[in-house]
């Protein structure tokens, strides 16, 4: 699954390998979140600017989630995604510069950098993974994403 952009493109793939507990995904239980993981790329003008094998992808996607419903409130800011699997610090970064102009920063980054976005960009390319996303686990799990936000 992917979502397109002129610039910014970010692609995942479900381990549908691993078993999920079925009473789990009933009682809506928060150990999914660690439970439910795959690779993530993102490519920066068609060059790989990060990837993750082992990715949470359902944490993550929550906490894109939260997020896109900050900027919706009017709490315009930039996105920090810190994790339970990492403790030295955000994973991945969408920095908020002048003029709602969006760098995009990883601990984990094959390259620096330099490329700015605008703040709708990004968001339309979140939003577009958050849909397949969603999409995905409903299809492959019966898990509602917003069940898990709070």
């Amino acid at each position: 699954m992917d979502s397109l952009s002129s610039k910014i493109d970010i692609k995942y793939r479900l381990n549908k390998t691993k078993e999920i507990d079925r009473e789990l995904i009933l009682t809506k239980n928060y150990k999914l979140l660690a439970d439910i993981e795959g690779e993530l790329e993102i490519y920066i003008n068609q060059n790989l600017f990060f990837t993750d094998e082992y990715m949470l992808l359902m944490e993550f996607g929550i906490t894109l989630m939260k997020w896109i419903q900050d900027l919706d409130n009017n709490n315009i800011r930039g996105y920090s995604y810190t994790t339970m699997d990492f403790n030295d610090g955000p994973i991945l970064e969408f920095v908020l510069g002048n003029h709602s102009l969006v760098n995009i920063r990883s601990e984990w980054q094959n390259f620096q950098c330099d490329e700015q976005f605008s703040l709708c960009e990004a968001r339309r390319v979140i939003e577009k993974f958050l849909d397949n996303l969603k999409k995905e686990l409903q299809l492959e799990y019966g898990i509602n994403l917003a069940d898990f936000i709070e």
